[in-house]
């Protein structure tokens, strides 16, 4: 036995608490009864607890017996070997009642804002989410960072990145999508009264089901359900848990939901198992995640060849069988651009001045510039200056997301990230496999997953983002493909040079 066995062996354990943790979580947004929810964040806290601490006891000493014995390893190991000492040296940073209190904090905001939810008012959240961000403050301090501190939570979703590189970005595509977005204010209007109807939540769930089958999501080794805000729970690669949210008169929102979540999860289903708990076995970032998920939901599910198969299967759900519809009026449809307040509703063009938004806001909270008790009319500033939309409520604007409950500050930006390595990662594809449109016609997405396994599932963390897109596509992330990708949509549907 060599010294790294011991060591993959006591991460598979850690995975497997770490995915009892999962489990909890994803039973919380799913199944449990609201009184239940202070018990179980503090179960969720101990638990959270006791993997820190066993993290700390363990890993340490089995690492640095592997890291001796690191030149007998192959490559691949040797990449665990490197980011397991990265994620342990960032661990050692954090106190173990920081981490407990952190989840239990957070578990606690969870709860606060499904009731702000409910009763459509901040007020109920503003006090868990300033106790978040002041967690998020002191998390950046005990990581560190050269520049800001919101660096250091942007590394956590996306190693390397800083605040500076996301900010070059933005406003180098500000300039892009603002120019789309006024333009598009004249596009003539598209109708879509045709898919208003009412369908019962059974047949857009089987429908779901089955496109998700088709893209290539197991449900052998998966679930998807609803929950108030669609997310993925990988437990491992066998135990996936997706979930949609149903409106019963807009089934298209309700599959899109589901198409970005079934991207998420085919590539956590195709994640080596025999790397489980390694990080050769774990997603690369949350960026790359999010091109996965940004990949099949607007590259493939907003696509024409997508909608030539599963136009007939979408019609059948309706009680008027939308006589005289085909599918270039729904593909016409889904691309349509009406800005909207809120971002899961967006079209996919001025979805990313949501994602800026938010950039911007959180940045400023962690930075003191923006105290929590002036979120709320900062961000109706900011969507009055960017979209010319003022939200009607609370739950229309401020509380419209979960992710700030779930502590998440430093995960928006991967969202347009992601979007942009998707438009990059698919024209690579489509000069290897010219043939995909056609395939996707007839209903034949397994070309496309294959590739995807091949370029950039099997690698996990071998590589980081920046190094995994320059082996994929022979250049660095570039929001070009985006915007050509763009273009030349809306050149087709609305004849827009």
């Amino acid at each position: 036995m060599t010294a790294f066995e011991p060591l993959q062996n006591s991460l598979a354990e850690l995975a497997d608490l770490r995915a009892g943790i999962s489990m909890l979580t994803w039973d919380k947004e799913v199944n449990m009864a609201a009184g239940s929810a202070p018990r179980r964040a503090r179960q969720i806290g101990t638990l959270a607890g006791l993997y820190h601490k066993r993290s700390l006891e363990e890993v340490p000493g089995l690492l640095e017996a592997a890291e001796k014995e690191a030149s007998q390893l192959d490559s691949i190991s040797q990449a665990d070997l490197r980011e397991i000492r990265r994620d342990l040296d960032k661990q050692l940073k954090f106190p173990l009642e920081f981490v407990k209190k952190t989840a239990q904090v957070t578990s606690e905001a969870q709860s606060a804002w499904l009731k702000a939810r409910e009763e459509n008012s901040f007020l109920p959240f503003a006090a868990k989410l300033t106790e978040l961000v002041d967690l998020k403050r002191q998390s950046a301090e005990y990581a560190g960072y050269q520049a800001n501190p919101y660096d250091a939570l942007l590394d956590l979703y996306h190693p390397g990145m800083t605040t500076e590189a996301v900010t070059r970005l933005f406003e180098g595509f500000k300039r892009e999508l603002g120019g789309l977005v006024r333009s598009a204010a004249n596009f003539p209007q598209i109708d879509t009264s045709f898919v208003r109807q009412v369908v019962p939540e059974d047949k857009q769930i089987a429908f779901s089901k089955m496109v998700l089958s088709r893209l290539g999501f197991d449900f052998q080794r998966g679930r998807q359900d609803s929950s108030a805000h669609p997310f993925t729970i990988p437990l491992a690669p066998e135990d996936v848990r997706i979930t949609t949210l149903v409106s019963e008169n807009d089934p298209l929102r309700m599959l899109f939901f589901s198409i970005h979540e079934g991207g998420h999860g085919i590539y956590e289903q195709s994640l080596r198992p025999d790397r489980y708990g390694l990080p050769s076995g774990q997603h690369c970032s949350i960026s790359i995640h999010e091109s996965q998920s940004r990949l099949y939901e607007n590259n493939v599910g907003r696509s024409q060849a997508f909608w030539e198969y599963f136009f007939p299967h979408f019609a059948d759900l309706f009680p008027d069988k939308l006589a005289g519809i085909g599918p270039e009026d729904i593909f016409r449809v889904v691309n349509r651009v009406v800005p909207s307040p809120t971002r899961i509703n967006s079209d996919e063009l001025s979805y990313h001045t949501h994602i800026i938004l938010r950039f911007e806001l959180e940045n400023e909270m962690i930075s003191g510039k923006l105290q929590v008790k002036d979120l709320e009319k900062a961000w109706e500033a900011k969507m009055q200056d960017y979209l010319g939309i003022r939200p009607a409520s609370a739950n229309e604007g401020v509380l419209q997301d979960i992710h700030w409950a779930h502590g998440n500050f430093g995960y928006f930006p991967t969202y347009s990230l992601g979007s942009f390595y998707a438009a990059q990662f698919m024209q690579n594809a489509q000069k290897v496999l010219p043939d995909l449109e056609n395939e996707f016609a007839i209903g034949n997405f397994t070309s496309l997953k294959l590739w995807l396994n091949e370029n950039i599932h099997r690698h996990g963390r071998v590589f980081l983002s920046e190094e995994l897109c320059k082996n994929i596509t022979g250049e660095a992330l570039d929001v070009k493909y985006f915007v050509e990708m763009m273009k030349n949509k809306y050149h087709h549907i609305y004849q827009y040079s």
